[in-house]
């Protein structure tokens, strides 16, 4: 089940598991952008949800942040959950915040309200002939559905003036994701994006009220 790799990411040492989604070039991306919005932030005491978390890499890094008072790492994947907070244990001197995590599909176990909303999501188009590891990539016939019914439950946990990062790549229907965003009432705000190979990927930071941070 698990292999001995290891990645290194700004301090935290990440393992990885065969049947996890370990860390690429959107995790180191998303991280890096995420970190770096929350950074910003006037609160103190931040609540951050690392929705589909993985090996953690995200939540964790984020987790360092003096601002952050707790991380959420939820996934639908036990092993996943599993190696979160393994990897959380590694890093644990590095980070002050409370965790938890959460075995949930979407929001389905989680009745909180966040201030910040994190999710990498299966962003590429569905393909007949499928591939290992489905559900780390299959984002529906659009690349998009699943991006979008996280925003449908995400903006119910959304505390004021909180925050949702999504990842999203070229290859789907960014259009119809757009239009999505759009019609429930969430303005992008800012966001980060690099070419990798045959696609661009970018996280954007979305937010109800547009009245910065």
């Amino acid at each position: 089940m698990a292999s001995d790799a290891v990645v290194e990411y700004e301090g935290p040492d990440i393992k990885t598991y065969e049947n996890v989604y370990g860390p690429s070039e959107d995790s180191y991306l998303a991280a890096e952008f995420i970190a770096r919005e929350i950074r910003k932030r006037r609160e103190q005491g931040l609540d951050v949800l690392d929705m589909g978390t993985g090996s953690g890499i995200i939540g964790i890094t984020v987790g360092k942040e003096k601002n952050v008072g707790s991380i959420t790492f939820s996934d639908i994947n036990t092993y996943a959950l599993e190696l979160a907070e393994k990897n959380l244990d590694r890093n644990k001197e590095k980070i002050s915040a409370k965790s938890r995590f959460v075995l949930s599909d979407m929001f389905a176990r989680l009745d909180d309200n966040f201030d910040v909303i994190i999710f990498n999501p299966p962003y590429l188009r569905s393909e007949p002939s499928g591939k290992d590891g489905r559900e780390w990539w299959d984002g529906g016939t659009d690349g998009v559905e699943v991006a979008m019914r996280f925003l449908d439950e995400a903006i119910k946990h959304l505390k004021h003036n909180g925050s949702i990062f999504l990842v999203h790549s070229s290859l789907s229907d960014i259009g119809k994701l757009k239009i999505h965003i759009e019609d429930l009432g969430l303005k992008e705000l800012s966001s980060m994006s690099s070419h990798f190979f045959f696609e661009t990927i970018t996280c954007i930071r979305l937010e109800r009220n547009a009245h910065g941070l």
